[in-house]
């Protein structure tokens, strides 16, 4: 009562109460503060899944020498949620999770003790389908996570209907709904999907809102639906992402109107805004040159994304190159034009075309110019949503004027100015789900060039890779990694040799770890590495998180190069295995990896330690 009268009544209020209720709550403050540490954290009961998946998913954890963890007991629920939520998923739908908790032998210090009681586990033993007309149980059935025969999972079952709703959809069927019926008894569960399919849907018209300065037809050709089509989920995204992919626009929605009580013919609107349509810039770059102490790139360009309205593209840049600091020249200028044409012949085949001229100019340390001229042609197909190949043809002319025509051809070959025109094919297929630190799915790539013969110029070769990444879940949260690369290049007509800078090279952070960079292949007699004409390259990475950001692997590596890929042996190739340690950024993992050579006949090496940016594939 005193408590509520000082509270309450304001007129009366006693400097002994406000005393009193201020060390209340100093003490109860305090109370928090100093709340009681978990000493141990006891999980009991548990049979399917091992004690560490479990505490995986707690945030209630075990006090340590260094670190003490305060008990909160909301933490400790929603430990226990995710606990019950795991078994639920693989099944066991009577699992009951309770706790309790008991003083350990410090004051401060408490014993929590989690049992579990899984129960039995429930399988699903018939599966079926009622009120599907336009798609097949089969065809149903084996686009869904719930299966006949696997334990039965209700998270699965709401996603199902999901899935069941987008594939309707994709056959022309938006209004389609689902829904699941599970019946369990004492052998198992039957499932039955009830399906209401409702009317077809055919697209009336298309129209477009929001364009200002590009024209409509920019739009609808990139529109995989069209007016009289029956209606397609999947058709209509893909859409979506090809108009943002013309790099026109900053925000794109398509939307269903029905105009009336007629919602079976609905029009199709396609909400635009545009991007900046126009740029100009100006930038500078410092650097070291192999014949001057310090220079300077000062470049400029205008380009235009939108040229005549249409989506095509056009850009021009001009570069100067200065000699600084000690003296001043102008050592090199270059310009540039690229023109982009997103519809090629008519077809969705985007190329673009780059063209470069640098006249030269006479050094201080030469009476001569060399005078530089070439371009390259490239034209890609997308084959799907992840999938895509593109080719590409090279041509450039070196001249150099101010001395004999003789002597200057002389003079360009010894001094490293070589001629390089080729043709070449590409393509990769890539499904993984995050570029920088993918966790499902793989990366597939080849490319072949052919470079000189009738193109001309002064190297003549082959040269072909191809390559597959791949990943996928291993006893989860860790990530199984493997990479398989082949490399091949040869010479010939009158070909003297493949260029280095086109050689095969591996050894170090990247590709076999434990080893010096560019470690592996042939060498000149200073020790050297001169790369090869062959590669082969392996490698095996278990990746886990172990806390916030910060993770490790265990990798191995296998890997070889040589000069004639004839002479390859199997017991010439380099393994090497170790430990890598990497933190999670915005920009892909920072890691630091010490190898360890398995080999110790072929030559002395004993590890190596590597710090780099991304994984290493």
């Amino acid at each position: 009562m005193f408590f509520r009268q000082a509270i309450v009544d304001r007129n009366k209020v006693q400097p002994a109460a406000v005393l009193l209720l201020a060390v209340g709550l100093v003490a109860l403050l305090a109370s928090g503060v100093r709340g009681a540490k978990v000493d141990e954290v006891i999980i009991d009961g548990n049979r399917f899944f091992s004690e560490g998946r479990l505490r995986d998913l707690m945030k209630t954890q075990s006090s340590g020498w260094f670190r003490s963890r305060p008990f909160v007991q909301r933490n400790l629920e929603i430990d226990l949620a995710n606990i019950e939520a795991l078994y639920h998923k693989h099944g066991f739908l009577d699992c009951v999770l309770d706790w309790e908790k008991r003083r350990s032998e410090e004051d401060d210090r408490v014993i929590i003790t989690i049992n579990v009681q899984e129960g039995s586990r429930t399988y699903i033993h018939q599966l079926s389908f009622s009120g599907n007309r336009r798609l097949s149980d089969a065809f149903l059935a084996d686009k869904l996570e719930t299966a006949f025969g696997q334990p039965l999972d209700v998270s699965s079952l709401r996603s199902d209907v999901e899935i069941i709703s987008d594939l309707y959809g994709n056959a022309g069927y938006p209004y389609a709904r689902g829904a699941a019926d599970v019946q369990r008894d004492s052998t198992g569960a039957r499932v039955t999907f009830q399906i209401s399919e409702g009317p077809p849907v055919h697209i009336r018209r298309i129209g477009v809102r929001g364009l200002k300065r590009v024209k409509t037809s920019v739009v609808l050709r990139e529109m995989t639906i069209g007016p009289g089509d029956l209606y397609d989920r999947e058709k209509i995204l893909d859409s979506r992402g090809r108009i943002y992919s013309t790099g026109l626009f900053g925000y794109v929605d398509l939307r269903l109107k029905a105009e009336g009580a007629d919602s079976t013919h609905p029009d199709l609107s396609v909400f635009v805004q545009e991007r900046p349509l126009r740029w100009v810039g100006l930038s500078t770059e410092a650097g070291q040159d192999a014949e001057y102490d310090m220079t300077t790139d000062l470049s400029a360009e205008w380009g235009n994304k939108n040229l005549l309205s249409t989506g095509r593209k056009l850009s021009f840049k001009a570069t100067a190159t200065f000699r600084v600091l000690t003296e001043w020249e102008n050592l090199n200028n270059r310009l540039e034009l690229t023109y982009t044409e997103p519809w090629f012949l008519g077809f969705r085949l985007p190329a673009w075309v780059n063209l470069y001229f640098q006249p030269g100019l006479k050094s201080k340390g030469r009476s001569y110019r060399v005078q530089r001229f070439g371009g390259e042609f490239n034209l890609s197909r997308e084959l799907g949503r992840s999938s895509r190949v593109w080719s590409t043809v090279r041509y450039e002319k070196v001249d150099i004027f101010g001395i004999d025509p003789e002597v200057a051809e002389q003079l360009r070959k010894l001094s490293g100015e070589r001629i390089r025109r080729y043709v070449s094919l590409s393509g990769e297929r890539d499904t993984r789900d995050d570029v920088f630190q993918p966790a499902r799915g793989s990366l597939s790539r080849f490319s072949t060039q052919f470079v000189g013969g009738p193109l001309g110029g002064d190297d003549h070769y082959i040269k072909a890779q191809i390559s597959w990444n791949g990943y996928q879940r291993f006893f989860s949260p860790a990530i199984l990694a493997s990479r398989i690369k082949l490399g091949w290049a040869e010479k010939y007509g009158h070909g003297e040799e493949v260029p280095p800078d086109d050689r095969f090279f591996a050894g170090g952070a990247n590709t076999v770890r434990g080893l010096a960079e560019r470690s592996l292949g042939p060498e000149d007699s200073a020790g050297n590495p001169l790369g090869g004409k062959a590669l082969f390259l392996f490698n095996l990475e278990l990746r886990r998180k172990i806390w916030g950001r910060l993770g490790s692997s265990l990798f191995f590596d296998l890997g070889g190069v040589w000069d004639d890929p004839f002479t390859a042996r199997f017991e010439q190739l380099w393994a090497t295995t170790g430990l890598e340690a990497w933190f999670s950024t915005p920009v892909g993992p920072v890691r630091v990896a010490h190898g360890i050579p398995l080999q110790k006949d072929l030559r002395p090496a004993k590890g190596r330690w590597h710090v780099a940016i991304l994984y290493a594939f």
